[in-house]
């Protein structure tokens, strides 16, 4: 329990945020240009990682850092592709500074050569299925489609086999019934048919969480204490064969994985709260939906990259444990937090106006 309030703490944070930060436009512009220098020593680095190890991989920034030298590497590529994407989505709202520019192109460059493939296909898809919407802002859709379209080439030019790779993953997870990730889902059914699970949930950290997986002794490199470690009835009957499949199998992809967020949170939960949990993702996404048909500039970008970031997460969160990934949501976080202020500040500026002009 102790571990679960720690890996569910992003989750926490989120959804207990209040955004009355006050933003000015000076505060905003540094913060834009502290990303900006983020992002493209960030991608600098990973250039070198790529250079010298050739293994998409090994592509971690900071965050796995000599991971290729020593053989370590590990899911540290996740965490930066994920966090430069959220940067990217931040950067875009100053898409016209030739800073951000190159920021951006750079942060793009990064995360194709890294080759987090499910991450790019959602990201592309997030972007152009709001750019359409948007597209009464000729500029900003052009220029978020023309952004997707690059990410696309560069991925299919670094990996000309990433379609092919593409379709026989959707065919491994979705269609084969031995696969892991099939295992886990019927298993959940038969969990939740229980009226006490269905309402209460199993408890976090008892099933699939990550708590569950490093106190199980199954997850990390290093073996727990006995007194640090165990495994629920839960885990036991239901994750554990499907881990075994997807060490057998799963030919260590994150897609093919037997645990991810939305049923993580599902099953542990409960459907009451993860409905909850739904409920609150949407109002975010119908506020982001006002707002990105302001006649602001400003607010409107906001409204569609934020529209376009929890989109994003949300299918992340179909593929892996990622609501429970400080290394990688928590940067991006403290940004939608820093624009949802903005928004909300220009967005009660713009309510006086009005008023005075009628």
């Amino acid at each position: 329990m102790f571990l679960a309030l720690l890996t569910y703490m992003p989750l926490f944070l989120f959804f207990g945020m209040r955004w009355n930060r006050q933003f000015g436009d000076r505060l905003f512009e540094k913060l834009i240009t502290v990303t900006a220098w983020f992002v493209i020593v960030q991608s600098a680095i990973g250039a070198v990682q790529f250079a010298l190890s050739r293994n998409g991989d090994a592509v971690a920034g900071t965050f796995g850092l000599l991971d290729f030298y020593f053989n370590t590497i590990s899911i540290a590529q996740v965490y930066f592709t994920f966090t430069l994407f959220g940067m990217i989505l931040f950067l875009m709202l100053d898409a016209k500074r030739p800073l951000s520019i190159v920021a951006i192109v750079a942060g793009l460059l990064a995360c194709a050569i890294a080759q987090s493939g499910h991450q790019t296909i959602f990201f592309v898809a997030s972007l152009a299925c709001f750019s359409v919407i948007q597209f009464k802002r000729f500029g900003t859709a052009v220029r978020a489609g023309a952004m997707g379209f690059f990410l696309l080439l560069l991925m299919v030019q670094i990996y000309p086999q990433t379609w092919t790779h593409t379709r026989e993953w959707y065919r491994k997870v979705v269609n084969d019934p031995r696969s892991a990730k099939r295992m886990v889902l019927t298993e959940s059914a038969q969990i939740l048919s229980q009226p006490k699970n269905a309402l209460l949930g199993v408890g976090m950290g008892q099933f699939s969480s990550r708590a569950a997986l490093i106190t199980s002794n199954e997850y990390l490199r290093r073996k727990l204490p006995s007194f640090a470690s165990a495994k629920s009835g839960y885990f036991s009957d239901s994750m554990m064969p499907a881990l075994q499949v997807f060490s057998e199998n799963g030919e260590g992809s994150a897609i093919s994985k037997p645990y991810f967020s939305a049923l993580t949170i599902l099953v542990e939960l409960g459907p009451p709260l993860a409905i909850a949990c739904v409920i609150g993702m949407l109002v975010h996404l119908r506020r982001n939906f006002v707002w990105m048909q302001s006649e602001n500039p400003q607010l409107a970008r906001i409204g569609l990259v934020s529209c376009v970031g929890l989109v994003f997460f949300v299918l992340c969160c179909g593929i892996e444990n990622y609501a429970e990934f400080p290394q990688a949501i928590f940067l991006p976080f403290l940004f939608y937090l820093a624009a949802q202020s903005r928004a909300s500040q220009l967005s009660s500026e713009l309510i006086p106006n009005a008023a005075s002009l009628a």
